[in-house]
């Protein structure tokens, strides 16, 4: 690294800024742990949707992103309307959903955490100050069809994803998935998939 920034320097002698113009983003990732509940991120625009302004160098820019998570809480559900369509005819969902005092508490300890990151670093463009998303901005919503290991009415699926009460109904995605979590739940969704996939395989083979 420093015989790139010596060379850039001997290289481009009026540049202020000792970054190469083609050297690599920034990926640095901070794992959820008991001490640190939650994920953070600091990249430079890794989703392609914070563009910088063509008069800033984006050298000198990072994204900071930091996911926390929501107690799994019976309050928070999704009710189906009876008398309510939506445009295809199908009874509309509609979703309960509140933060509790825990999660409004580990909320603002996350954003102090990532406001004392962001300034350690330097300042902020205008108009991109640590902010909270309002709810349901989440891409990897988990437990709307939750897997449980019995029949109680608390869940939807079995640990293969396979309806409760019918034989030939499964289910995929991150729905299914019955525990909390700070970050892309994907891959957790794939494996589940193929879990149920073999499953079902397994069954019409009579195995």
């Amino acid at each position: 690294m420093r015989d790139a920034i010596q060379k850039h320097k001997e290289k481009n002698p009026k540049d202020p800024i000792p970054i190469p113009f083609h050297d690599k983003a920034p990926q640095v990732n901070i794992p959820f742990s008991k001490d640190h509940p939650y994920h953070c991120q600091i990249h430079r625009d890794a989703f392609k949707y914070g563009a910088v302004p063509p008069s800033v160098d984006d050298r000198l820019i990072v994204d900071l992103r930091w996911f926390g998570y929501a107690e799994a809480r019976y309050e928070n559900r999704v009710e189906f309307e009876t008398d309510v369509q939506d445009r295809f005819g199908m009874a509309q969902p509609t979703f309960h959903f509140q933060l509790s005092e825990d999660d409004a508490e580990r909320s603002h300890r996350m954003i102090d955490d990532m406001n004392k990151a962001a300034v350690a670093l330097g300042g902020f463009l205008p108009g991109s100050e640590p902010r909270f998303l309002p709810i349901g901005s989440s891409l990897n919503l988990t437990g709307s069809v939750r897997m449980g290991s019995s029949d109680n009415g608390e869940s939807v699926c079995d640990s293969h994803c396979k309806i409760w009460g019918q034989s030939n109904l499964w289910l995929g995605g991150n729905g299914v998935i019955d525990a909390t979590m700070a970050c892309n739940v994907t891959l957790t969704s794939v494996a589940l998939a193929i879990r149920s996939a073999r499953k079902i395989l397994s069954l019409a083979d009579g195995q």
